[in-house]
């Protein structure tokens, strides 16, 4: 009989300690929960830190190419003038050209007909 009181407290005492687990298995899981939430959110934070991190360094990065931007930019207003200007020296220069070639070609009339008259003033003389 000593041994089956004995089983009998020890069973009792395991009963006993089971039911205190079962109590506290809740909060058990209620911990390690709050502990993976922590984590989650240390993990966020250090996230969010190197993306503005990464902004930080992408501005700067940036801030040169956007200079350069500028700088084509206004060039570009000088090399569409200069262009301009040269397309319309061009437009001069060709109507000059135009303008020496046909005096060229007045010129080279003139001087056969000067030929001409002086020609026929030479054979009037001779006669």
């Amino acid at each position: 009989i000593d041994m089956e009181v004995q089983c009998f407290r020890r069973r009792e005492e395991i009963l006993q300690k089971i039911k205190v687990m079962e109590m506290l298995l809740p909060w058990l899981v209620y911990e390690q929960l709050l502990a993976e939430y922590d984590q989650l959110n240390a993990d966020c934070k250090q996230a969010e830190l190197q993306v503005r991190e990464a902004k930080a360094t992408y501005k700067a990065a940036l801030q040169p190419v956007k200079e350069k931007e500028r700088e084509i930019a206004s060039q570009k207003v000088h090399v569409d003038k200069a262009r301009k200007s040269a397309a319309k020296n061009d437009r001069r220069l060709e109507e000059a050209l135009n303008k020496i070639e046909e005096t060229t070609h007045q010129l080279a009339d003139a001087r056969g007909d000067h030929e001409n008259v002086e020609r026929t003033m030479l054979d009037r003389q001779k006669k």
